[in-house]
């Protein structure tokens, strides 16, 4: 994962350190959406940064956004009915609300 070669840049390159942390300790900070057009991938994004960070994702109106973000979620392997209402709204209501968390 590339949180791990930034790390280990951030320890062993003197121009790489100005934040105050390792960059993956801000890895809770980040939330990814479901434009990835692919089960696999999506399921990949899940397990690496956790199902109450990913939020549905069209790229509406571009034309290489995804027809059908819900049928995307669907589609990932091993997701519960709470993990999949998550990622297709609540995680975004919370975020819009000004909450962090899912």
């Amino acid at each position: 994962m590339l949180f791990r070669s930034l790390d280990h840049a951030w320890r062993t390159r003197p121009d790489c350190g100005r934040c105050e942390h390792p960059p993956s300790s801000y890895l809770s900070r980040v939330y990814v959406d479901t434009v990835v057009h692919d089960p696999g991938q999506l399921r990949h994004l899940i397990d690496a940064h956790g199902w109450d960070h990913v939020v549905a994702g069209s790229d509406y109106p571009f034309d290489m956004g995804v027809d059908d973000p819900a049928a995307l979620i669907e589609a990932v392997p091993a997701l519960t009915a709470e993990q999949k209402e998550a990622i297709r709204w609540q995680t975004a209501t919370h975020l819009l609300d000004g909450e962090q968390g899912g």
